[in-house]
């Protein structure tokens, strides 16, 4: 009987996958908000300073492919560096292309694009602030029911100054 029930279910599983698939807008406009923990590499620090920090975005979909712009913040990480304490600022901008992988009501995605960056750096030392344009790519995944969606992704954004910015976020999107 037990193998019964897990034929029974792998079937409903595939009959849901299935419509999903059939049934599943693919094109159109989409808005979000995420928010989540990003961890800042700077080669210098021996720990990896934290922080929460959000992001907003939109783009258009057609078919497996997308293009979303967003702004991103990864929030005032705070840590210390030769015993003096340090604040660490950035965000910015970044256009990314995206391939979905639709398996019904469920995507599975990654994306690749450029982010325009802006970063301040504060210590008793004094400041340091720049601003410049570098690669960015993740991969993350979806659970759409009708127009909105919940999305998990995890996504490494280079800024040449501060080695590099992981950032792990879960938010909200909405088509439209």
């Amino acid at each position: 009987m037990e193998k019964a029930v897990k034929v029974a279910l792998f079937a409903a599983v595939a009959v849901l996958l299935a419509s999903g698939m059939v049934l599943a807008d693919t094109t159109g406009w989409y808005v979000g908000a995420s928010a989540g923990r990003s961890t800042v590499d700077i080669g210098i620090i021996p720990k990896e300073p934290t922080n929460i920090g959000y992001k907003l975005y939109g783009g258009y979909r057609f078919g497996p492919l997308a293009l979303e712009g967003g702004y991103v913040n990864f929030g005032d990480t705070s840590d210390d560096f030769l015993f003096l304490p340090l604040d660490i600022q950035v965000d910015g901008l970044g256009i990314f292309g995206i391939l979905n992988l639709p398996l019904g009501p469920i995507d599975l995605f990654g994306k690749v694009g450029r982010f325009s960056w802006d970063y301040k750096m504060v210590s008793a030392l004094g400041v340091v602030s720049g601003e410049g344009t570098d690669s960015s790519f993740g991969i993350g995944g979806a659970i759409r029911v009708g127009p909105v969606g919940v999305r998990a992704e995890a996504e490494v954004f280079n800024v040449e100054p501060i080695e590099k910015i992981v950032f792990f976020t879960v938010g909200v999107t909405y088509s439209f």
